[in-house]
């Protein structure tokens, strides 16, 4: 997939559930998140993933939540309806995990995932199967972010070759849609923790 500009990238998401989002975080804050993810591990406050076993995860932490928050505006006009933020969700995969293809849950009706950083600069990328039946392997620079219908497109990725591979998950709902009460996903706000889920 290509880089595309507002409308396009509107028009891709429309028609095919997906579209890239070149650069949706600028380097300082990238950087900022990886550092603060970091800490989280050393403070020992990643929890094990039951998705994809022996992976780390972090589910909506006041700084990751805080992105989500923000970035609501921007992926509204993208997807072209307001959208209302869920929760964060951060994984660290290791060597040799893979991310079987699958769907999201109802709270996942609108996602991004975005690429925070890895133990190497060789590409990984995310495979989708878009809503029209075509699969793409989108590779993700640091910073780079795919939006796609959480809930109606398939993704996954194979066998990671990466020492360490870190990604945030951005999740909405339409706020004018059926599941606008899973706003926050049934938090009273946004940066309160509950059990980790994918």
């Amino acid at each position: 997939m290509s880089v595309e500009s507002l409308t396009d990238q509107r028009t891709t998401y429309g028609r095919h559930g997906v579209c890239t989002l070149p650069s949706l975080i600028e380097p300082a804050l990238y950087t900022f998140l990886m550092d603060y993810l970091n800490l989280r591990g050393h403070a020992d406050a990643l929890a094990a993933d039951v998705q994809v076993v022996g992976s780390t995860v972090l589910y909506g932490d006041p700084a990751f939540d805080t992105v989500l928050g923000r970035l609501a505006g921007k992926l509204s006009a993208v997807v072209g309806v307001p959208l209302l933020p869920t929760y964060s969700f951060v994984r660290v995969y290791r060597a040799g995990q893979q991310l079987v293809p699958h769907t999201d849950r109802s709270a996942c009706e609108h996602s991004v995932t975005v690429h925070l950083g890895s133990s190497s600069q060789a590409s990984w990328p995310i495979s989708v199967t878009t809503l029209d039946g075509l699969t793409h392997a989108v590779p993700l620079a640091p910073g780079d972010g795919l939006g796609y219908r959480g809930s109606a497109v398939r993704h996954w990725r194979d066998v990671c070759r990466h020492e360490w591979y870190a990604q945030l998950f951005l999740h909405y709902v339409e706020a004018n849609g059926q599941h606008r009460s899973q706003v926050f996903d049934g938090r009273d706000y946004l940066g309160l923790p509950r059990e980790a889920e994918a």
